[in-house]
């Protein structure tokens, strides 16, 4: 998981929790959000 160590990374992780919640009404696939998350992080 990511570390919540300052504004910039909180302000991305709301970003991203906004894009997940995008995915999950369009297609509720965990495999989907598990692949932009790796894509993303690393």
């Amino acid at each position: 998981m990511i570390n919540l160590t300052d504004k910039q990374n909180e302000n991305l992780l709301s970003i991203v929790n906004n894009m997940n919640m995008e995915l999950l009404k369009d297609k509720p696939d965990n495999d989907t959000l598990n692949d932009l998350w790796t894509q993303s992080f690393n």
